[in-house]
């Protein structure tokens, strides 16, 4: 076994073993044309017997895709729930030899020149040799059953959502001021949130949960895991009786609020809100059909929030991002923040927007910044708090940004 820790020693090893082997079978959770420069895949291409890709978040370039897209051996995979996030490097030698590089390396050109990267590589001479030879092939074959080929709808789909992701990126980048771009705009190592790593921001929702002086850890999560049985547990948000839509909107009155419930004034309290509460009240089909745009598991798109927020918006007057978003939060906490009092002006200070956000541009300014995060893409960890944590990571933000004594 050996470890490798630099880009060079990566791209050497790679290199290497794709030149000098009979066959290879890899799966990268995403893949960018320009690696080629620094692993000579196109050289070596007859070797290649499998190359899975992922598709996630849209960070495999749309000409890798164009390049590779239909050939027998290539496969895409696109999953409608979770992250196809593999790092896996396999190469056959013939005479029972083989070699295999696992870690955190996906197939593009940072990995093999800038980026802080760790792999290692086993082979047949390390212990437990055969073993680990056959669960390594058994996922590559499960890896191999995920991908296809994409359709022309499907690129163009992919593509969409690839541009929308590079103007988030050149909002960063580009600080030439213009009538579009303020001219103070927040890059993005400005602001910390957007650099952080699972493990830190996990870190941080502790820390921000242990001193809210109404809300532990504990009462967030259990608030949203209730909210979350009740749509399970329903077709429609207008199925659900009165007391649980009005707790799931948290227009309900703290004195109805039974002692044995987590406090539904967490996460944005409604109450009183007039119009939006009325709404809840009389059971407003206008909502229940806007959330029912938005999927209770899989990927949310821009589009299906766009008609969400269509609807919504014709529903009931004076409608407005906090009562939206307390919903949509309710219904996918991993997708989605609640901008409300207590929240809204640390939260766009601190993360680098304006306070102005609504709900026209809340999906670029708020969630497209989000999905662009290594902690929002990181995999689900296997058990326990930190798990419950990450299936609701976008709305437990509040627990980092409420301010006390701001109400919401």
């Amino acid at each position: 076994m050996r470890f490798l820790c630099s880009s060079s020693d990566l791209r050497d090893v790679l290199t290497e073993l794709l030149e000098n082997c009979e066959g290879a079978r890899w799966a990268v959770a995403w893949a960018k044309k320009s690696a080629l420069e620094f692993v000579p895949l196109e050289e070596n291409w007859e070797k290649i017997a499998q190359l899975t890709v992922g598709t996630s978040f849209n960070h495999t370039d749309p000409e890798f895709i164009s390049e590779y897209n239909g050939l027998p051996e290539v496969g895409f995979v696109t999953m409608s729930s979770g992250v196809f996030h593999p790092k896996v490097y396999y190469f056959e030698h013939g005479g029972g030899r083989w070699d295999c590089v696992v870690g955190s390396v996906n197939f593009t050109e940072s990995a093999f020149s800038k980026n802080s990267e760790a792999a290692v590589r086993i082979n047949q001479d390390d212990a437990d040799a055969e073993g680990t030879r056959k669960k390594i092939i058994d996922e590559l074959d499960r890896y191999q059953t995920l991908g296809k080929a994409l359709t022309a709808e499907e690129i163009e789909k992919y593509l969409e959502g690839w541009r929308r992701k590079e103007e988030f990126l050149s909002e960063f980048t580009n600080t030439d001021p213009s009538p579009e771009r303020p001219k103070k705009a927040h890059r993005s190592h400005d602001v910390p949130i957007l650099n952080e790593g699972w493990n830190q921001y996990f870190r941080e929702v502790k820390r921000g949960a242990k001193e809210r002086q109404e809300h532990d850890l504990e009462e967030m999560l259990e608030l949203l895991e209730r909210a979350q049985k009740m749509f399970r547990e329903h077709l429609r948000f207008s199925d659900i009786d009165k007391n649980g839509r009005r707790r799931i909107a948290g227009t309900v009155a703290k004195s109805l609020i039974e002692e044995d419930e987590p406090d539904w004034w967490c996460f944005g309290s409604m109450y009183p809100s007039g119009k939006f509460e009325n709404a809840i009240n009389v059971n407003n089909q206008g909502i229940s059909d806007a959330l029912d745009h938005i999927p209770l598991e899989g990927p949310v798109e821009r589009a299906d929030f766009d008609v969400f927020v269509d609807l919504f918006r014709s529903s009931f007057e004076k409608s407005g991002v906090g009562t939206a978003t307390r919903l949509l939060a309710m219904k996918r906490p991993d997708y989605f923040v609640c901008l409300n009092k207590g929240n809204k002006e640390s939260f766009c200070e601190k993360y680098g927007i304006p306070k102005s956000v609504n709900l026209d541009n809340y999906w670029p300014r708020v969630i497209e910044r989000i999905q662009k995060t290594e902690w929002w893409d990181s995999p689900q960890p296997p058990r326990g708090i930190e798990r419950r944590v990450w299936r609701c990571r976008v709305a437990m933000l509040d627990a980092i940004y409420w301010s006390p004594g701001t109400g919401g």
